[in-house]
């Protein structure tokens, strides 16, 4: 009877959910690369999108934290006649950061040709397995619309995600964003946006209008916040001289810190330890790759976009969607759009404080805040937590049937992992020294941290100040990454690509790791070899009290097509390992790429890599004198005498092959039982969540503890540990 009552309410549940799914907004993830998103029908990224917020992940570790909260897409126009003949001096379309209406003003569209789908998502290669043990880890595939087809991708992208967006302007949105796995390429993903003037003001076929759009206006919001507290907002583009145009979030200080910490955050898996990693040392923003100058001439206008603007992040007029605001709003955010805020707070334009540069005519940029003459955010009185940035282009004229094309890149850059740790470790120990190819000293670091010059007080000694200067090379590198995404788009996303990824199968043995793959990467026909990478204690490098975790090392290499499997024969007992397989060619089809080179290319990390660990399994022990308890003692300050990325691990060793482990305290209280039954070893908890829990979960404290360990045959014996916390 239970049984049947079960059953019949988990049935109802599902019922509920596909009706409730039937009507939700699709969305699809992106994670090939080194940058993450998730991509919804309706192509909007607003506080209030459906199913939670938008995410967007950059991060060579975990990708556990967000650097975008949410991104809107707004337009406006002037002397807009509805279908009922009234003429509107402005008229606002688009979904904002903040909240998005997602019926009239902003809607998604049916796919073309497939009534029943909003979204597709297209790959170049069929995704492959990933096998730990036994159970299979990889994302769901194929979900509803996804499709391997490589010829309806432009160029070489490994995945494509396309949606259509309509408004209540008449004004529709072919909304298409590209990703890579290729090393050159990872750093960033695309958004190829193409806007046609339909008439189409609602979601069925009928044309209302025939008007021309005038004085149209595309407005981009970001609210970039990947450090949790103050960010810089900067803007590189508004002179003539500049090489790109991208508006992005750097590290800045906080008025409360009693010493110079910027880039410097607190570690989110292991609490209270402060680290130099992602993402508090990160750069991350939007280039404006293609701005068109008219619908009759679709290359990129350099002068674009004419304004860009910071600001706090609750303004609702400027936050919510137009539909939802008065019409004296809509004439306010349009002047944003030509001018920006000065009609809202006093500003300086970049052409206005600094008449000797080279900024463009006839364009409203306000003045960055690093260069405002104020060493914190919390000095400007709008500031309480963090800030949203904007930029418009235009204005353009869009007859009816035309269409205008935009590119927009999300990019990251950083030092890598382990250089950050260094850097931090050398600065903990006030030892940090200026970055090698560097020849100038503190004087270079005005062009990363302007007000440092002006408020030396904030980097006072040169420890610090060699610090501030590695966390700047991440400007470098987002800079680096949005060339590399400029070059893809001038070059019709024909990014030099390598072999496709092999499938992988991971298992746990006595005595080794047998690591298999399948042989899809043979197909290219510059197939070379194989390489086998492994990482133990985590899949993302991090160091805890010295010990390194997660450090990806090449541990096999292969060439030609004989061989499918390694046997990781050095794996050690108790320890978690991580693996991923590329396919590498010979380079003899590569082409030059971004930076000019022609080089061999392996297939991406992020698409075959575990992220389910792998032990050696073991033989039964031969008795029960065998069992032993390590670590014993356990210290939770002995990183080093640890399980690596398993700090509260611990292990029950040369067990029989079929018992009980019940563990009491001290005063022989029952707080954990362990049914074990396989290897011969068994962790007291399955995963870092579980380990040195008791049975509610609650995580041990310093003591005597006692196992008793006892088979099915009768037999028992005790082991007594200690735990210091």
């Amino acid at each position: 009877m239970k049984k049947t009552y079960f059953i019949v309410t988990v049935g109802l549940l599902i019922l509920l959910l596909a009706c409730n799914l039937a009507n939700a907004t699709v969305t699809r993830f992106i994670k090939v690369g080194r940058m993450w998103a998730k991509i919804l029908d309706n192509a909007q990224f607003a506080e209030t999108s459906s199913q939670e917020n938008v995410m967007w992940y950059y991060t060579k570790r975990g990708f556990q934290s967000q650097v975008v909260n949410c991104i809107g897409t707004r337009f406006g126009v002037e002397n807009w006649t509805d279908e009922n003949g009234t003429v509107w001096p402005v008229k606002l379309a688009g979904a904002p950061y903040g909240t998005a209406d997602n019926f009239q003003n902003w809607h998604e569209m049916p796919y073309p040709g497939e009534e029943d789908l909003t979204l597709k998502r297209y790959w170049r290669y069929t995704p492959p397995t990933i096998v730990v043990d036994g159970f299979y880890y990889q994302e769901p595939f194929p979900l509803k619309g996804d499709e391997v087809d490589p010829s309806k991708i432009p160029g070489t992208a490994d995945v494509m995600i396309e949606s259509y967006v309509g408004t209540w302007i008449g004004l529709e949105v072919k909304a298409r964003t590209f990703s890579w796995s290729q090393k050159n390429h990872d750093d960033y993903i695309l958004h190829d946006w193409t806007f046609t003037n339909t008439g189409n003001i609602d979601t069925d076929d009928e044309i209302e209008l025939n008007n021309t759009l005038t004085g149209l206006y595309v407005m981009r919001q970001q609210e970039i916040f990947p450090f949790r507290y103050n960010e810089w907002s900067e803007f590189y583009g508004e002179n003539i001289s500049d090489t790109l145009k991208i508006m992005y979030s750097s590290p800045s200080r906080r008025q409360r810190d009693s010493e110079d910490r910027y880039g410097i955050g607190s570690d989110r898996l292991i609490s209270g330890q402060d680290r130099v990693d992602q993402p508090s040392q990160t750069f991350v923003g939007e280039g404006s790759v293609l701005v068109p100058k008219s619908y009759t001439d679709p290359t990129d206008d350099p002068s674009q976009p004419r304004m860009h603007a910071v600001h706090g992040p609750d303004d609702l007029w400027i936050k919510q969607e137009s539909g939802r605001r008065p019409e004296s709003d809509w004439l306010l955010v349009y002047q944003i759009m030509q001018e920006g805020y000065r009609s809202v707070n006093p500003c300086l334009y970049m052409n206005e404080a600094f008449p000797e540069a080279d900024v463009y005519p006839n364009t409203a940029h306000d003045v960055e805040f690093p260069k405002r003459g104020k060493a914190y955010m919390e000095d400007w009185d709008w500031w309480f937590w963090h800030q949203v940035m904007e930029n418009a282009s235009g204005p353009y004229d869009l007859p009816i049937g035309e269409s205008l094309r935009f590119v927009w890149s999300m990019v990251g850059g950083a030092l890598d992992p382990e250089s950050a740790w260094d850097v931090y470790e050398d600065w903990d120990d006030g030892t940090c020294t200026w970055p090698a190819w560097e020849a100038g000293g503190a004087n270079d670091l005005g062009d990363y941290y302007p007000t440092f010059a002006d408020f030396p007080e904030i980097a006072p000694t040169a420890n610090d100040q060699a610090k501030d200067r590695w966390i700047a090379t991440g400007k470098d590198s987002l800079f680096k990454n949005n060339y590399a995404a400029k070059w893809a788009v001038e070059h019709d996303y024909n990014v030099p690509i390598p072999p496709p990824p092999p499938s992988i199968e991971v298992t746990s043995l006595p005595d080794r790791v047998r690591v298999s793959w399948g042989n899809e990467s043979e197909s290219a026909a510059d197939f070379a070899g194989y390489r086998v990478y492994r990482a133990s204690g985590f899949y993302h490098y991090y160091r805890y009290q010295g010990v390194e975790m997660g450090k990806w090392e090449k541990i096999y290499e292969v060439t030609g097509t004989g061989t499918h499997h390694y046997d990781d024969e050095t794996a050690e007992r108790g320890t978690a390992y991580y693996y991923y397989v590329t396919a590498f060619d010979n380079g003899t089809q590569n082409g030059q790429d971004a930076h000019g080179n022609n080089e061999v290319l392996e297939s991406g990390q992020y698409l075959n890599m575990t992220t389910a660990p792998a032990y050696l399994t073991r033989q039964p022990g031969e008795s029960l004198e065998d069992i032993q308890v390590v670590p014993n003692p356990y210290n939770f300050l002995a990183a080093e005498m640890n399980y690596p990325g398993e700090p509260n691990k611990i292990m029950f060793l040369d067990l029989p092959l079929e018992c009980t482990i019940k563990i009491y305290t001290e005063t022989l209280d029952l707080i954990k039982t362990i049914d074990h039954y396989g290897s011969g070893d068994e962790a007291w908890g399955i995963t870092n969540m579980d380990h040195m829990t008791t049975e509610t979960g609650q995580l041990v404290v310093s003591g005597l503890y006692i196992a008793l360990f006892e088979t099915p045959d009768g037999q028992s014996t005790i082991r007594k540990f200690v735990i210091v916390r």
